[in-house]
């Protein structure tokens, strides 16, 4: 019996059918893709809208902005190399709920709790 080449093994998965659990993964990673850049855009909207009232300088937006870019970065960098060790699966499914939970507890926080005056006074 001839061992299986790589060729052998791609050409399965180029004639794989897509089936209900491709589309469901499809649908669900888009779903987090969507609302990740999501976070991005309202970021921005609300410094518009807040930044003004809360008296924010030029460069504390821009810090505010810098950090949200700077930590997707190295965020994906720490993440992909923990997919790498521990399947992408996990880290998708960790890293999903993780940004919800974070997300959701954002609500507690009270009125006025930032440190931008403290960090720039």
């Amino acid at each position: 019996m001839a061992a299986a080449t790589s060729e052998d093994l791609l050409a399965l998965f180029d004639c794989a059918p897509l089936n209900r659990r491709y589309w469901t993964s499809f649908a669900l990673l888009g779903a987090v893709y969507v609302l990740d850049f999501f976070d991005f855009f309202l970021i921005a909207f609300i410094m518009a809208e807040v930044g003004p009232s809360w008296h924010l300088t030029y460069g504390q937006v821009t810090l505010i902005f810098y950090g949200s870019g700077i930590g997707a970065i190295l965020g994906s960098l720490v993440w992909g190399s923990l997919g790498e060790v521990f399947g992408r699966q996990l880290q998708t499914v960790t890293g999903t709920l993780i940004c919800g939970v974070s997300a959701g507890l954002i609500g507690f926080l009270p009125t006025g709790a930032h440190l931008s005056h403290a960090l720039f006074a």
